[in-house]
């Protein structure tokens, strides 16, 4: 099922960009608040439906966000980043650090850098 939200994706996003700050890194770390898991997350519109930030990022970006498919923070980094609901790249919402991918990906790209970083 595809993400649906209840106002135009760029409003949202400029929205969302008021509350933001941009890191040394180059993450743009989204201020307001935050899911159970540590994600962003924003209103979608008038049915009060939540979405997260990256999702909305990517929404902004492209349009949508195609059925089956997640959103992949490449910025993380567990070398360098806690896991978990602590992990600051949960909160990245700059486009260019979002990757649109199938769920297999995302947990390999996850098993290859906690291994690099385990090295």
């Amino acid at each position: 099922m595809s993400t649906v939200i209840y106002a135009p994706a760029h409003a949202l996003f400029a929205r969302m960009l008021r509350r933001t700050i941009r890191s040394e890194t180059g993450c743009w770390i989204y201020q307001g608040c935050t899911n159970s898991r540590g994600y962003s997350q924003v209103n979608s519109g008038k049915k009060a439906k939540n979405i997260t930030g990256h999702r909305l990022a990517v929404m902004a970006r492209d349009g949508f966000i195609a059925d089956g498919m997640v959103v992949d923070h490449e910025c993380h980094n567990s070398a360098h980043c806690t896991d978990g609901n602590q992990c600051q790249h949960r909160r990245c919402v700059n486009p260019s650090h979002l990757a649109v991918v199938t769920n297999a990906v995302n947990v390999s790209r996850r098993r290859l850098d906690r291994a690099a970083a385990a090295a």
